[in-house]
């Protein structure tokens, strides 16, 4: 990183336009969003996909400043989209209730617009992934020189004075080529 770079860095800048988007009609957060540029895209727009608590939304824009929704993809929490070759890869949390447990699934698609059925990608199998509630999630998936990284969330711990859990552990998972 050059000298102009990191200085660069230094002096991020909210937009006027803040925020960009808001919860769904009916919900009160959206959150998580994983972005397709228009250099990825197998059209001319950008592509967010973010989630409310009843699932992955898509929003489209011509500039990524100006976001239109263009509906609910599925089920699902904290999605990551990944390009390879002409297909991308939604990797997502995806709940098992009652037992309030998750585990990361993943869907395909050619044009971002339709979406194959979810698969399962990782689920909690190791002790430090949970005792009662089990979870694995929050996935973010990168290239390695041999294969694939699904660095991941996992287990829970109760915020007493958010009333809420929260994820505890980081945890990586190898796939080759």
């Amino acid at each position: 990183m050059t000298m102009k770079q990191a200085e660069y860095l230094k002096h991020w800048v909210d937009c006027p336009e803040n925020p960009l988007i808001g919860p769904p009609s009916g919900e009160w957060l959206i959150a998580d969003p994983s972005v397709i540029t228009p250099e990825e895209s197998p059209d001319p727009d950008w592509h967010l996909f973010a989630n409310s608590l009843l699932g992955i939304h898509h929003y489209t824009s011509a500039d990524g400043i100006h976001w239109g929704r263009r509906g609910k993809v599925g089920g699902g929490f904290r999605p990551y989209v990944i390009k390879e070759g002409d297909t991308f890869y939604m990797f997502f949390e995806r709940f098992t209730v009652p037992q309030f447990r998750s585990h990361v699934a993943v869907r395909s698609s050619k044009d971002l617009w339709e979406w194959g059925d979810p698969g399962w990608a990782l689920g909690p199998t190791l002790g430090w992934e949970g005792g009662v509630s089990r979870n694995t999630g929050n996935p973010c998936v990168i290239r390695t020189g041999d294969g694939y990284r699904l660095y991941y969330s996992a287990g829970v711990v109760f915020l007493p004075d958010l009333g809420f859990c929260e994820p505890r552990y980081i945890g990586v998972a190898h796939a080759g080529e």
